[in-house]
C-alpha cells in the first residue's frame, strides 16, 4: 500500500468518525468511548451552591488491569481529574491506552473526572434557571467561581460516594489555577487532599512568553470596557457552530498546517512529540471551545499583573466586594496539602522561575519534578502518548508511595 492509499484512507477514517458530528452537532462522548474500549463509565451530575448542574464521570475499574494491583480492589484510592481552560473530560482520553485516565485506572486507581461550568457534558440541563443559549447571567463567571464552588462541590461528592477523607488530585495548566485557588480561599479542603499533582503549574504567569497574548494583557482594561458596552458575555460569541467545521477541516491535509499553528499557539509552540496527524481532529473536535468573557478575562488580568490575583471589577466595585480598590492576592501560604510540581522544559506558559515563585509561597511541596525531555511543551502533559513514560509513571509512582507513608521531605525554599 503507498503512502497516498494510506494516507486518503486515514483521512476517509477521520471524515467517517467527524461528518455525523458535523450534521448533528455531536461528536462520540466520553460515555461512549469508554464502554467501546471496555471500560465501565459512570455518569453523575452536581450541583453547586449558585445552582449550576455539573456532569461528573467516574471509571472504577479497568478490563486491563495490571496484575501487580489486582489485589487492590475494594481499597482502591481515587484521583481527581481537573481539565485546563477550554479543556473537557473527553482529552484525558483521548489516546486511548496511552491517556492520563486510562493509565491511572489499569493501576488500580478510582478515578473520577471533572467538568465544570461552562463545557457541555451529559446534563441536559446546565443550570437550575439560566440556559446558556438565552441568558447573559449563566456566563457571569470566572475560574475563581470553578474554584470556589465546582471543585470542592466535587471534592465533597466524590468523597462522599466512595465513603474517603481524602483524594488525589492532578490538574493541567489552568486547571492548577482553579486547585490551588480553591486551596487559598477554602483552605479546609487542604486537608480532603492527599497530594494536588500539578501538570504546568498555571498560577504566576510574570514570565509568559507569548507576544500576541501580552499584547491582548496589556489592553484587557480596553477589552473589559468593550465586551460591557456591547453586552458580550461569551468571549467569542458563537464559536460552538464553528466546531463541526473545524473539526472537517482539520483533518485535510491542504488545512491540518493552519490547525496545527493554532493549537501550537497555544501551547507556547509546536509540540515535536504529538501526532497531529492521529490526534489533531480529535482534540479540535472535543476541545471547550465555549469561554465566558469574565473567565478570559481574568487569566489575562494574571499576565498583566504577574501575580495571582481575584478579578478586579474595578476601584469602586472591588472597594465594596474586597473592602480595597486593588483585587487582592491569593494567599499560596494557605495552600498545606501536598503539592507536586510536574514542569517542561520548553513551556514558555508556565517558566521554571514563574513555577519556582508559586512554589516558594507554598509550605508543602514535595515533589518538584522537571520532564526529562528538553523539547517537552506544555501540550505535550496531554497530547502526547510519551507522557505516559516521562509523566503519568511517576506520577504514579508518587501517589503509591504516598499511600505506603513515603511521603518525601518538603521542598527547600529558595533564600
Amino acid at each position: 500500500m503507498t503512502i497516498t492509499e494510506t494516507s486518503g484512507r486515514y483521512n476517509l477514517l477521520i471524515f467517517g468518525i467527524l461528518l455525523p458530528g458535523f450534521i448533528t452537532g455531536q461528536i462520540i462522548n466520553l460515555e461512549e468511548r469508554l464502554k467501546q474500549a471496555g471500560y465501565p463509565v459512570e455518569t453523575h451530575t452536581v450541583v453547586t451552591k449558585d445552582d449550576y448542574i455539573l456532569s461528573l464521570y467516574r471509571v472504577s475499574d479497568s478490563p486491563n488491569l495490571l496484575p501487580s494491583v489486582e489485589h487492590q480492589i475494594g481499597n482502591k484510592s481515587v484521583v481527581l481529574l481537573v481539565h485546563g481552560m477550554g479543556g473537557t473530560p473527553e482529552l484525558f482520553f483521548i489516546l486511548g491506552r496511552d491517556s492520563l485516565g486510562y493509565y491511572m485506572a489499569d493501576r488500580g486507581f478510582d478515578v473520577w473526572i471533572l467538568c465544570t461550568r461552562g463545557i457541555s457534558c451529559s446534563s441536559k440541563r446546565l443550570h437550575k434557571h439560566y440556559d446558556w443559549d438565552r441568558d447573559k447571567k449563566y456566563w457571569d463567571f470566572s475560574f475563581h467561581d470553578i474554584a470556589t464552588r465546582d471543585l470542592p462541590s466535587h471534592i465533597d461528592y466524590v468523597l462522599n460516594r466512595t465513603s474517603q477523607s481524602s483524594l488525589f488530585l492532578i490538574g493541567h495548566s489552568a486547571g492548577n489555577t482553579v486547585i490551588f485557588a480553591m486551596a487559598a480561599e477554602l483552605p479546609e479542603y487542604n486537608r480532603k487532599v492527599k497530594v494536588a499533582a500539578a501538570y504546568a503549574m498555571s498560577v504566576i504567569l510574570r514570565g509568559y512568553d507569548y507576544p500576541l497574548m501580552i499584547f491582548t494583557a496589556s489592553a484587557v482594561k480596553v477589552l473589559k470596557g468593550l465586551y460591557r458596552i456591547l453586552g458580550i458575555v461569551e468571549f467569542i460569541p458563537y464559536v460552538q457552530y464553528l466546531r463541526p467545521f473545524l473539526s472537517i477541516a482539520c483533518a485535510h491535509p491542504e488545512y491540518r498546517k493552519i490547525c496545527i499553528g493554532a493549537v501550537s499557539i497555544v501551547g507556547s509552540q509546536k509540540s515535536m512529540l504529538m501526532d497531529f496527524q492521529a490526534t489533531l481532529p480529535l482534540v479540535i473536535s472535543h476541545s471547550g471551545l465555549r469561554l465566558a468573557s469574565k473567565q478570559i478575562f481574568h487569566y489575562l488580568e494574571l499576565i498583566e499583573a504577574g501575580a495571582f490575583k481575584k478579578y478586579d471589577y474595578g476601584p469602586k466595585k472591588n472597594s465594596k466586594i474586597y473592602g480595597q480598590t486593588d483585587p487582592p492576592h491569593y494567599n499560596l501560604s494557605r495552600v498545606t496539602m501536598a503539592v507536586a510540581s510536574f514542569r517542561a522544559v520548553s513551556d514558555s506558559i508556565c517558566t521554571k522561575k514563574d513555577i519556582q515563585d508559586a512554589m516558594d509561597r507554598m509550605p508543602n511541596v514535595i515533589f518538584d519534578y522537571v520532564v526529562p525531555y528538553e523539547r517537552f511543551t506544555h501540550t505535550d502533559f496531554i497530547f502526547t502518548s510519551n507522557a505516559s513514560r516521562l509523566v503519568y509513571e511517576p506520577t504514579y509512582r508518587l501517589f503509591k508511595f504516598f499511600d505506603e507513608g513515603k511521603v518525601p521531605p518538603r521542598r527547600k525554599k529558595r533564600n
